[in-house]
This record gives structure tokens, C-alpha cells and sequence, in this order.
């Protein structure tokens, strides 16, 4: 990934660049040193939750043995059977075919799930309701599944790669001006979104956007559609968005801190927080069995994690759905 940045010394403008083993860059002509970090949301909650789990995801690239939560499970649905439905509509295709295609789609992803029948069953149903719904939308999709890595800050000890996913951009249409939108989906019960997500906030300023939306999907069985699907607008100012990056800055040089030293201080305050950290019962049990807890609940990859990799290459989408 670095190779592709033109990695040159800040100070003195050198190519002459080569990277040490503890991760930062020096340069060989005026002995300057460096880092190129890449973050993106996630990581970035991650570092802001606590060191120490910033350490076991993002460095030591570790993830729990245990199956994925129902909630991550519908929302796979979710985004596969959506990701389907827009890309079809790039390509032109009639509401009624790609409305059917896009339904199968999500029902091979559901298919991987560990969900119940019955739950796999609603999920697909609300799907279903969503595209009806939104039948006559005039959002017109211009990309699905944009990854992205861009430079947004260098001085002279660090450069930032903010990287991630954004699931889609529209032109909102003439009765809006034809606004540009970048667009997430979210799924399960509605409540107002955080409009001081990190995600919402590192999204719009990538996309150079003053409006972000959050586009909700609802599972509830007994409510009026115009409750369980919802289009959140988020409006964010230049000002609020720049703060956002310096204070980002400012964590993530806290990061390469605890990183140059080897040392992750742990944040008990995170630990419930979305319904319970994974590492728990690692922090919860004595330190001198730490080691042993992670080995016996969690391994590392088989990839390190990339946020800036679609799930599925548009080309190689496009001839799966071909078959559908």
C-alpha cells in the first residue's frame, strides 16, 4: 500500500526513505523520522475506546473464535441484497428483475448465516418491503461499495491515510437539486443516528460533503412502513468536520505512542459499551493469564483487515447475478 504514495521525507523532500522495524520510516539524507499510518473508522473507535483492544484488533490482528452476532448476520443480508439492487439499477436494469435478482442475492448471503429460519425469513421480508417501498425512489445511484484511501494530513512526523468503505453515493434528484449524497445503510431498531460518528464524520469529509444519510432498515413486524425504513440527513459544517480530523490527529499520534513503547493502557470505562467489549473476559481475568485467555478465545486472520476492499468486485458481482 505504502508504495504507492510517493513516500518522501517531509523535511527535506528525499526519497531516499527506508522503514525501521518498529514501523516508522527514516530518512537517509537528513536522518528524519516518520509514520505512515492508515486508519479508518473502526480503528479510529477502536483507539478512542481503549488502547489495549486497539492493540488486540488493529495490531495484533486478532478476531474471536465465536460466530458472528445475529445483529452483524442481518445486516450482511442487508448490505448483499442492497448492494445487488443499486448496482443493477447502474446498469439499467428494470425494477422488476432487479428487484428479483437482488432478493436471491440476499437469500445466497443468508444462506451463510447462522440465523434461524425464521429470522432469515423476516430479514428477507423486510428486504422485500424496502424495494416496494421505495419503488418510485428518485435516487439514482452513481457508485456502490466505494473504497477509498487518500491522504488527509502529513507534517513531519506523520502521515494519515484515512481508508474505508462508503456503501453508496446518489443524485438525490431534481426536486433536490440533484444533490449528491453519500449514503450508509443501517439495519435493526430505528433510534436517532450519532451525528458525531466517526464514520459519519470521516465519510463526509472524504466525499466533501455537507449532508451525510443513514439509511435505515427497520425488522419490526407491526409497524407502518414510514417508521421501519427512515433516511436520516446528518448536516455538518467545513468547521465541525476539520475539528473532526485535528482531534483524529490527536488520538492517532497517542496510538503511535503506546505503539513506539509497546505499551496499551486498558480503558475500563469502554468495556460495556456496544453491548459488551469482546475482550472482557480477557481484562477480567489476572494479568498473568492474559496471554493464555486470548490464545484460547481469539486468533489472528488469515487477512490482515482491510476496510478498503469491496465484498465483492463489481465485475465478479455482475457475473454471479447474471446466473440469478
Amino acid at each position: 500500500m505504502t508504495e504507492s504514495l510517493n513516500i518522501t521525507c517531509y523535511k527535506c523532500k528525499s526519497e531516499n526513505v527506508k522503514q525501521e522495524e518498529g514501523g516508522a520510516f527514516r530518512c537517509q539524507n537528513c536522518e528524519q523520522q516518520f509514520y505512515i499510518f492508515e486508519t479508518d473508522p473502526s480503528t479510529l473507535n477502536e483507539i478512542q475506546n481503549c488502547f489495549l483492544k486497539f492493540n488486540f484488533t488493529s495490531v495484533k490482528q486478532l478476531e474471536s473464535l465465536a460466530p458472528k452476532g445475529a445483529g452483524f448476520e442481518r445486516g450482511d443480508i442487508v448490505h448483499a441484497g442492497f448492494h445487488a439492487y443499486y448496482l443493477l439499477q447502474m446498469e439499467g436494469m428494470d425494477w422488476v428483475e432487479r428487484k428479483r435478482k437482488a432478493l436471491a442475492f440476499a437469500e445466497m448471503k443468508a444462506a451463510e448465516s447462522q440465523l434461524e429460519v425464521e429470522d432469515i425469513m423476516n430479514v428477507l421480508e423486510s428486504i422485500k418491503q424496502y424495494f416496494d417501498y421505495y419503488k418510485a425512489d428518485s435516487w439514482k445511484p452513481l457508485v456502490v461499495e466505494h473504497c477509498f484511501r487518500k491522504l488527509v494530513y502529513e507534517d513531519d512526523e506523520l502521515k494519515l491515510i484515512l481508508s474505508g468503505k462508503i456503501d453508496m453515493k446518489v443524485d438525490t434528484g431534481p426536486r433536490n437539486n440533484n444533490l449528491e449524497l453519500p449514503v450508509d445503510h443501517k439495519s435493526g431498531i430505528d433510534v436517532a443516528p450519532n451525528e458525531l460518528s466517526n464514520q459519519f464524520m470521516a465519510y463526509s469529509h472524504v466525499s466533501k460533503s455537507n449532508l451525510f444519510c443513514v439509511n435505515k432498515v427497520g425488522f419490526q413486524k407491526t409497524v407502518p412502513m414510514d417508521k421501519k425504513f427512515k433516511r436520516h440527513i446528518i448536516p455538518y459544517t467545513p468547521d465541525l468536520l476539520e475539528h473532526w480530523l485535528k482531534n483524529s490527529i490527536w488520538w492517532i499520534k497517542m496510538a503511535l505512542f503506546c505503539m513506539e513503547n509497546s505499551s496499551f493502557p486498558q480503558n475500563f470505562t469502554s468495556c460495556d459499551k456496544y453491548s459488551g467489549c469482546q475482550f472482557k473476559p480477557v481484562c477480567y481475568s489476572k494479568p498473568s493469564n492474559m496471554e493464555f485467555k486470548l490464545q484460547s478465545l481469539f486468533k489472528k486472520r488469515d487477512k490482515p483487515w482491510d476496510p478498503a476492499t469491496a465484498d465483492l468486485p463489481r465485475e465478479e458481482l455482475l457475473k454471479v447475478l447474471e446466473k440469478l
